[in-house]
């Protein structure tokens, strides 16, 4: 993983952290149920990308010599 995109995502952290106490801080605890489900969205959408972009980089590897994946076995 990039090195600034790490960074990224901690300061992102750190700063929900942030968040969270002055939402409960705030008396708004109740607000916290949401934003945690929002924040899970994200996540979930983040490893996603991320997932996809690996994915997409690394090479395919080619079917045994003589077939094609149209007409490979099974």
């Amino acid at each position: 993983m990039d090195h600034s995109l790490i960074e990224t995502l901690r300061r992102t952290w750190d700063s929900l952290r942030g968040i969270r106490r002055d939402i409960a801080t705030g008396g708004h605890i109740g607000a916290m149920s949401d934003i945690d489900a929002l924040v899970g969205v994200a996540l979930s959408e983040t490893l996603n990308q991320l997932g996809t972009s690996e994915t997409a980089a690394r090479p395919q590897a080619a079917p045994p010599e003589g077939e094609t994946g149209r007409d490979a076995p099974g």
